[in-house]
């Protein structure tokens, strides 16, 4: 498959939010899709058991992304 570009196909397709709902170890696939949601500029809801929003490094990327 060929690679794709999330941030650039996030902004396309004017996504206001993004869920991540991936299977419980990837916590490295989550975090990337966090840091593009916040490149992106699009909310980003994590359904994996991994603490995101509670971790203070990425909910004040996130607070300075402004979403």
């Amino acid at each position: 498959a060929e690679a794709v570009d999330v941030v650039k196909a996030l902004k396309d397709a004017k996504v206001d939010v993004m869920v991540s709902y991936l299977p419980v170890g990837s916590e490295e696939a989550d975090k990337f899709y966090a840091q593009c949601a916040i490149d992106a500029g699009v909310a980003f809801v994590n359904a994996l058991p991994v603490f995101i929003a509670s971790d203070p490094v990425w909910a004040k990327k996130f607070e300075d992304a402004g979403v």
